[in-house]
């Protein structure tokens, strides 16, 4: 009996860190978009300052 307990512990125990390697690879995924996302922004409007700044003066 004690066996069955222990079986269903170490797979729970192992399910658990599927679980918790997935929601970091998708932890990781979100962040690496994000960080992408304002690096873009950033380039964008520091061309379109250096643009209107050509263009003004």
């Amino acid at each position: 009996m004690s066996s069955y307990i222990l079986d269903a512990i170490k797979k729970a125990e192992h399910e658990h860190d599927i679980v918790q390697l997935i929601d970091n690879d998708l932890e990781k995924k979100k962040r690496t978009f994000f960080s992408r996302f304002w690096f873009w922004i950033i380039v964008i409007l520091v061309m379109i300052n250096i643009l209107s700044f050509t263009v003004f003066f």
